[in-house]
């Protein structure tokens, strides 16, 4: 689970936090709650299909005028191996002279 903490502080003021964003798919990813600007993921992320999520998180006083701050946040998707290695063939041949000394490389596969 992804969290991240963001904090605003206005002297005598507690903001509140939400996503400005123009990409609304990007905000069905996240949620931020809007009293203590904690932002979670609110499903699983992959990076085979998206590296890299751009969010932009308003914080506005409920003074008059309200103050208002924001944040650009890049949140990049580390990769993990969630995929089964695979041989480069389905089918290896090696051939190894009789009488050859213990330790001689026989074949080398790679997956």
């Amino acid at each position: 689970m992804l969290l991240l903490f963001c904090s605003f502080f206005v002297q005598n003021e507690f903001p509140m936090y939400r996503f400005v964003s123009e990409s609304q798919s990007e905000d069905e990813n996240f949620a931020v709650n809007s009293s203590t600007g904690d932002i979670v993921t609110i499903r699983s992320l992959d990076r085979e299909s998206r590296e890299m999520y751009e969010l932009i998180l308003s914080a506005e006083t409920l003074a008059s005028p309200p103050l208002v701050a924001h944040a650009r946040l890049l949140i990049h998707v580390g990769d993990t191996n969630d995929n089964s290695p695979r041989f480069e063939t389905d089918r290896y041949t090696a051939v190894i002279t009789e009488g050859s000394p213990p330790g001689t490389q026989v074949i080398q596969v790679l997956a």
